[in-house]
């Protein structure tokens, strides 16, 4: 199931691939290993 996270997540790299996973965790508030564990789920 997709949480606001997850649609947070889709939303950044949908308007810039480039981001990183710290710059997407700084703006969400959590952790880059978060960022990284959602988006490999999501894959």
């Amino acid at each position: 199931m997709i949480d606001n996270l997850d649609k947070n997540i889709l939303n950044a790299l949908t308007e810039n691939a480039r981001l990183s996973y710290a710059e997407i965790a700084k703006a969400n508030r959590v952790s880059p290993a978060t960022v990284h564990v959602r988006v490999e789920k999501m894959r």
